[in-house]
């Protein structure tokens, strides 16, 4: 659910605001954008680290 989030997020802040479908031309620019590249890559990977806390966590408490 997190990852999906993330996800959804990103499409927002890049600019398709959920309105219309992402066309070619849009894969297309953000594909030879690099400025875009690394903060998703950081959102995916800090995304990914709270997913392990928390599946750390469940695992965890099931224990007690």
């Amino acid at each position: 659910m997190v990852l999906h989030g993330t996800y959804n997020a990103t499409l927002l802040l890049g600019g398709t605001g959920g309105a219309r479908d992402v066309s070619e031309q849009d894969l297309t620019r953000w594909a030879h954008t690099p400025s875009i590249f690394w903060p998703i890559a950081l959102v995916f990977l800090v995304a990914g680290l709270l997913l392990v806390v928390a599946l750390r966590a469940v695992g965890r408490a099931a224990r007690r």
